[in-house]
C-alpha cells in the first residue's frame, strides 16, 4: 500500500531494498545517539546480519517516506511471539523502531503518516500489543496516535567492561 504526504510517499521495503534499510538504521542510529555508526564495525556488521536475517522473511519489516525518489524517513516493525496472555490471547507483538525522518523534512507530518501505516499493518497481521520506545521529540508524536507509558516494565543490562 502507498500512502501519499504532501510530496512523499510512504510504501514498505522489499527485500531489493536491503542496502538502503541499513544506511537508514545506520542513520537513525548516528541522529539518535550522535555518534557515526559507520564507523563502528561491529555495528554495521550486526545490523547488517540482522536485515540480511530478518527482512526476508517478514519477521522485521520496512517502510520508506520517499520524495522523488529520494528517501526522506524510515520506520521499521519487529514481530515476535510471546506467551499468551488475557491481554493477547494470540501472544503475538509488534514492536516499532527506527522511526526516522531526515531533518530538512522534519514537521510535515511524514512521522504521523508512517505511524499509522505501521500501526494499522501491525494490527491487519494480527498483533495483540504494539509498542515502542519513545525518544523525547517522538514522544508528542505518539501520544497524539494513542500510544501511553505504562511504567509496569522493567530491565536489567549487562555490566560493560
Amino acid at each position: 500500500m502507498t500512502i501519499i504526504s504532501d510530496t512523499a510517499t510512504i510504501r514498505r521495503a522489499t527485500v531489493d531494498d536491503i542496502e538502503a534499510v541499513i544506511s537508514l538504521r545506520i542513520e537513525f542510529l548516528s541522529d539518535c545517539w550522535s555518534q557515526p555508526g559507520l564507523s563502528h564495525p561491529t555495528l554495521l556488521a550486526t545490523t547488517r546480519a540482522f536485515i540480511e536475517r530478518k527482512l526476508p522473511n517478514g519477521e522485521f519489516r520496512t517502510w520508506f517516506a520517499e520524495s522523488d525518489g529520494e528517501i526522506v524517513g524510515t520506520g521499521g516493525l519487529l514481530f515476535f511471539d510471546r506467551a499468551p496472555t488475557f491481554q493477547n490471547p494470540l501472544g503475538l507483538e509488534a514492536y516499532i523502531l527506527s522511526i526516522y525522518t531526515r531533518p530538512a523534512w522534519r514537521g510535515r507530518g511524514l512521522a504521523v503518516r508512517m505511524m499509522q501505516t505501521i500501526t494499522d499493518h501491525a494490527w491487519e497481521a494480527g498483533a495483540g500489543r504494539v509498542f515502542l520506545h519513545a525518544s523525547e521529540a517522538g514522544r508528542p508524536v505518539y501520544e497524539k496516535l494513542g500510544f501511553t507509558a505504562p511504567n509496569t516494565e522493567m530491565e536489567i543490562l549487562p555490566k560493560q567492561g
